[in-house]
């Protein structure tokens, strides 16, 4: 290639760090600042963790890297520049280790990228393929063993017949495989689907419209889905919400509350409520929409059904 001042190879030393610091810096930055004013906490709690990993592995780094850029004799051999870099060196690896485990925790605690599926192929396909090969391959020396000792040769039909015992035997193993991986990592529950299953029946009239069971149909499905400690319902009677259902753990802390309005406009009905979530998580806005589609729906069919002046 030709030389050219454009080419940052050909940029002195100095420059090309200062570039990758500007580089990195700009990344740091831009998930503080989606951190801070554009996250929701359920998505808070995802990037926290990611942000503390880049910020330690590229601190560590820039912290061995940038002395030997202002201190010339760091560069040239010499017991300090011994001791030197074999202090720094493992401490600058050992912060860039940093950013795989806080990319790990943040998946495997707070989900921060769907990857069940890819789990689940994986624990699948991975021990089939190699189960088959094995099968096969076993299978394919002893046939040819048979039928040397029987007629004296080779024969293509050992390969024939040990590749339809195989395709044979694909499906059961495969489901068994399938039902294990099953068994150890079940599909991650979504509450939004939950809800949404849940609404779609009102709609349709599956579950009965008394206003009592439906609302403590309704605890209990939000209860499950979002794996909250505890809850309540609230309906609105004489001008104040009163206590309609509450399960047992229900200590009144409400971290999440929807209100019960048939249409936009009109005056509540009740007000569901949730405790704080089992496994410390915070509610985010899917979560809420999910819920507030439900209560909308509930509300909606318990007007629809109601007898005017009839009470609760």
């Amino acid at each position: 290639m030709l030389p050219t001042p454009y080419r940052p190879f050909s940029w002195p030393y100095f420059l090309g760090d200062l570039a990758d610091l500007a580089l990195y810096g700009t990344g740091i930055y831009a998930q503080i600042y989606r951190y801070r004013y554009i996250s929701n906490p359920g998505e808070r709690l995802q990037t926290k963790w990611v942000v503390f990993g880049m910020a330690v592995a590229y601190l560590g780094l820039y912290a061995y890297y940038l002395p030997q850029l202002f201190l010339p004799t760091l560069q040239e051999p010499s017991l300090i520049t011994f001791r030197y870099r074999i202090v720094g060196q493992p401490l600058a690896y050992l912060a860039m280790l940093i950013l795989p485990v806080a990319f790990t925790f943040s998946i495997l605690r707070y989900r921060l990228y769907d990857i069940d599926i890819i789990l689940n192929r994986t624990l699948v396909y991975v021990p089939l393929t190699g189960i088959l090969a094995g099968l096969y391959s076993a299978s394919i020396a002893l046939s040819q063993r048979l039928f040397i000792a029987a007629t004296g040769e080779k024969s293509d039909a050992a390969v024939v017949l040990t590749t339809l015992v195989l395709a044979s035997a694909f499906t059961p193993i495969k489901n068994s495989l399938q039902s294990k991986v099953d068994v150890r990592f079940k599909e991650a529950p979504d509450p939004s689907k939950k809800m949404k299953a849940f609404a779609e029946g009102v709609v349709s009239r599956i579950f009965y419209v008394d206003p009592r069971e439906i609302t403590r149909k309704m605890l209990e499905e939000a209860i499950q889905a979002f794996e909250a400690k505890s809850g309540a319902v609230y309906w609105r009677k004489s001008g104040e919400l009163e206590l309609l259902h509450a399960s047992r753990e229900w200590d009144g802390d409400a971290r999440f509350s929807v209100p019960l309005i048939a249409r936009e406009g009109d005056a509540i009905l009740g007000l569901i409520s949730l405790s704080r979530r089992r496994n410390g998580s915070e509610y985010t806005d899917r979560d809420r929409r999910a819920l507030e589609e439900a209560a909308h729906e509930v509300a909606q069919a318990i007007e629809q059904d109601r007898k005017p002046m009839e009470p609760l």
